[in-house]
């Protein structure tokens, strides 16, 4: 039987068991899709690029609906299983986000609920569910324009 893995008290979420990672080996692999493979050296710095860019919603989310009651501001992901999806799911932890996992399968009319319903400020996407999402925006009062 494995031992348990020891938890690491000083950890605030799972990005930070990114950046411990990069930390004792950064040229070890991490991701692996196809002919691509992200090491986590990598992975640490473009989740740290991802993190900056949605910070500014985290601040944003703090002055808006999006952030009440002391919560997060939530980012909508709806991406396939790929490095990129990994990169932004860490990278919103980083910056203080709570993370909406959403199918990019999903139909535009299963997209305007779960929009509705999560009140995301920002949604990281493929261009074909941002061109769904935009489908059922006017018809969406709660979902907002993402760009």
């Amino acid at each position: 039987m494995p031992e348990p893995v020891a938890v690491d008290e000083a950890a605030r979420n799972l990005a930070d068991y990114v950046r411990r990672a990069a930390g004792v080996g950064a040229d070890r692999p991490a991701l692996v899709r196809g002919d691509e493979t992200v090491t986590w050296g990598e992975l640490d710095a473009r989740v740290d690029a991802a993190a900056r860019g949605l910070g500014a919603i985290a601040e944003a989310g703090a002055k808006t609906a999006s952030a009440t009651a002391g919560h997060p501001a939530r980012v909508a992901i709806a991406l396939g299983n790929t490095p990129d999806f990994a990169v932004a799911f860490f990278g919103a932890l980083r910056a203080g986000l709570s993370v909406v996992p959403i199918n990019p399968d999903f139909t535009a009319r299963e997209l305007r609920h779960v929009l509705s319903d999560s009140a995301a400020a920002a949604l990281v996407c493929t261009a074909q569910v941002r061109d769904a999402v935009e489908e059922v925006r006017v018809s969406c009062p709660r979902c907002r324009r993402y760009t």
